[in-house]
C-alpha cells in the first residue's frame, strides 16, 4: 500500500516539476493552503468559462452555416439548349384533319365573324328579347379575345358569361384562345404533331460557330399552347470564344399565311434558352420574337453548386434523369407535384399541360378533364398547397442571364434573297404565295436571331461550410489556450499523469 502511494506521489511530483500547464503548477506548488485554495478556485472558474466557450463553438459548428463563394472562371462554356415555337399552334391549311368540333371553333373565333355576330345581336330586337339580358359589349369581346393570365387565379381564365351569346356552337364561356387551346389539346398526339408547324418549313438557315446545324440536334416536343416546339441541343456544344460570330444563329420563316384568325392575338415566335437536359417551359420562360427583326440575345453564364446534406436541402438530377428523362429543376418538380395532386383529386388528366403529361405518361388510363364541365373546371383550378411538395433547389445547375436587343431586318431588297432561298427549299405553292406579297409583308414573315456569350468569363458560385472540422478543432485549441494556457503538448502531459496513476492502481490490484 505504501509502495503504491509512493509511486503516485512520485508521479504527481514529476508532473509538477515538468508540466507546461501554469495553473497546475500554481495549484500543486503553492506554499500555503490559502494560496492553493485560491488557485484551485481560479482553476474551477476558468474550467467553467472553458466549457461554456466550447459549448458555444460546438453549437456554432453544428448549426452548419454556409456562405457563397464567387469565382470568375475562364474556360469552355457549355452552350445552352435553344427551344422555339411558332406562336400559332396549328396550320390553317390542316384544319380538315382535325375533328368537327375544332373546325367549327376555328370558323367561330375569326374576329371578323365575332364582330359581325355582335353587331347582329345588338341590332336585332328579337335576340335581345330572347335572351332578356344585357348583350356583350365590345370590351367584353376584347377581354374574351385577349388572353392574359396576369389577372387570373391559378392559371384559370376569366369567365365571360355574356360572351357565349356571340357563338352559335355553344363554345365554353372562357376566352377564345383558351377554348382553342383546350380543343386542340384533346386531339391525339400524332394529329397535333402533323397539323403544327414543321421544322423543315420554319428553319431556313442554322449555324453554330459558323458551321451548319445538324438536323439530328433538333428534338420535337408538344406544347398545349403553341403546338410543335423544337429544341436545338448539342452535348458537344462548348464554346471557347465569345462574340456574335461565335454563337448560334437561325433564320426562320413564320408562315403567317397559316395563322388561324383569332387563335392568337400576336404573330411571331417564342424562344426559351435553358440548360442542356432540362425541360423547357414555353409559357413561363420564353422570349417573344417578332417578324421583320434581327434579334441579338447576349448571354452570361453562371454555375451554381450547393452543399446539401446538413447544410441545406438540395436535389441531384440522377433520380429525375432515371425516372423522367430530364434533369431536375425546381419548376419541373412543382409542376409534376401539382399534376400528381390534380390526377389524384380529380381523377382525370389536365389536357392543358402537354409538357408535363408527356413526362408523367398515363399508366392508369385516366380520362382527359373537360373545361366545359363545371365540376372538372372547379376541380382543376381549386388551389393546392405547394408547401406539401418535396421540392428543393438543384444541387448543381447552370443559369443563363439574357439581354435582348432588336434591329429592323432584313434590309431593303434582301427580302428578295430570302424569297429565293424560300423558293429553293419550300414547295412551289409556298413560293408562289410569297411572290404575291408586298416587300413589307414579306419582311414580316422572316426573322433572324443570334445568340452568343457576352464575355469570355463566367461566374462559378459554390457553397462552402463557414466552419470546417479543422477550423472547429483550431477554435477548440484556441479556447484551451485562452482559458487554461493548455496546448496539445499539455494535453499529452495530462494523459501521461492519468496513465501513471492508473498504472499504480493496477499494481495494487
Amino acid at each position: 500500500m505504501e509502495e503504491v502511494n509512493s509511486v503516485q506521489t512520485n508521479c504527481c511530483q514529476h508532473f509538477n516539476d515538468t508540466t507546461s500547464i501554469p495553473i497546475i503548477s500554481k495549484c500543486v506548488g503553492a506554499k500555503s493552503k490559502s494560496v492553493r485554495c485560491f488557485w484551485i478556485f481560479v482553476f474551477c472558474v476558468l474550467v467553467i468559462f472553458l466549457v461554456l466557450h466550447i459549448i458555444g463553438l460546438a453549437t456554432d459548428f453544428m448549426s452548419f452555416k454556409k456562405y457563397s463563394k464567387v469565382k470568375i472562371e475562364s474556360s469552355k462554356f457549355e452552350f445552352p439548349s435553344v427551344t422555339f415555337c411558332n406562336i400559332n399552334p396549328m396550320r390553317l391549311s390542316q384544319k380538315e384533319k382535325v375533328d368537327t368540333k375544332l373546325q367549327e371553333l376555328i370558323e367561330a373565333i375569326d374576329p371578323r365573324a365575332i364582330l359581325k355576330s355582335l353587331n347582329n345581336y345588338t341590332k336585332n330586337p328579337y335576340l335581345n328579347k330572347t335572351f332578356g339580358e344585357t348583350p356583350p359589349t365590345l370590351d367584353d369581346v376584347y377581354a374574351f379575345m385577349n388572353w392574359s393570365r396576369s389577372n387570373q387565379t391559378n392559371g384559370s381564365p376569366r369567365k365571360c358569361e355574356n360572351c357565349k351569346k356571340i357563338f352559335t356552337n355553344g363554345s365554353p364561356p372562357n376566352n377564345i384562345q383558351f377554348s382553342f387551346a383546350e380543343y386542340f389539346s384533346h386531339l391525339n398526339e400524332s394529329t397535333r404533331r402533323e397539323v403544327g408547324h414543321q421544322l423543315e418549313d420554319m428553319v431556313l438557315r442554322c449555324f453554330f460557330e459558323g458551321d451548319d446545324c445538324d438536323k439530328s440536334h433538333f428534338k420535337q416536343m408538344l406544347s398545349d399552347i403553341y403546338g410543335n416546339c423544337y429544341t436545338w441541343s448539342n452535348i458537344n456544344a462548348r464554346s471557347l470564344y465569345h462574340g456574335r460570330n461565335e454563337g448560334f444563329e437561325m433564320t426562320l420563316y413564320l408562315e403567317l399565311f397559316e395563322y388561324i384568325p383569332g387563335a392568337k392575338i400576336s404573330e411571331g415566335l417564342i424562344m426559351i434558352i435553358h440548360e442542356q437536359g432540362t425541360l423547357p417551359s414555353p409559357w413561363d420562360e420564353a422570349i417573344t420574337l417578332s417578324g421583320g427583326t434581327l434579334t441579338f440575345i447576349t448571354l452570361k453564364m453562371s454555375t451554381i453548386t450547393r452543399l446539401g446534406g446538413n447544410y441545406g436541402s438540395c436535389k441531384s438530377s440522377d433520380s429525375y434523369m432515371e425516372q423522367y428523362g430530364w434533369k431536375y429543376s425546381l419548376d419541373l418538380c412543382y409542376k409534376i407535384c401539382e399534376q400528381k395532386y390534380l390526377r389524384q383529386r380529380c381523377g382525370c388528366i389536365n389536357p392543358m399541360d402537354a409538357e408535363i403529361n408527356a413526362v408523367l405518361k398515363n399508366p392508369d388510363n385516366l380520362r382527359n378533364c373537360s373545361y366545359a364541365d363545371e365540376k372538372d373546371y372547379d376541380c382543376i383550378h381549386k388551389e393546392y398547397d405547394a408547401s406539401t411538395c418535396d421540392c428543393h433547389s438543384p444541387c448543381s445547375e447552370t443559369v443563363y442571364s439574357k439581354q435582348v436587343s432588336y434591329a429592323r431586318w432584313p434590309t431593303t431588297h434582301f427580302e428578295e434573297v430570302l424569297m429565293a432561298k424560300l423558293c429553293q427549299d419550300q414547295s412551289k405553292e409556298a413560293c408562289d404565295r410569297a411572290k404575291h406579297k408586298s416587300n413589307e409583308q414579306l419582311m414580316n414573315d422572316f426573322l433572324h436571331v443570334v445568340i452568343y456569350f457576352e464575355n469570355p468569363v463566367f461566374d462559378k458560385i459554390t457553397e462552402e461550410p463557414e466552419k470546417s472540422f479543422s477550423t472547429f478543432a483550431a477554435d477548440i485549441g484556441g479556447a484551451l489556450g485562452l482559458w487554461l494556457s493548455l496546448s496539445l503538448f499539455g494535453l499529452l502531459e495530462l494523459i501521461k499523469i492519468i496513465f501513471c496513476m492508473l498504472s499504480s492502481k493496477c499494481r495494487k490490484n
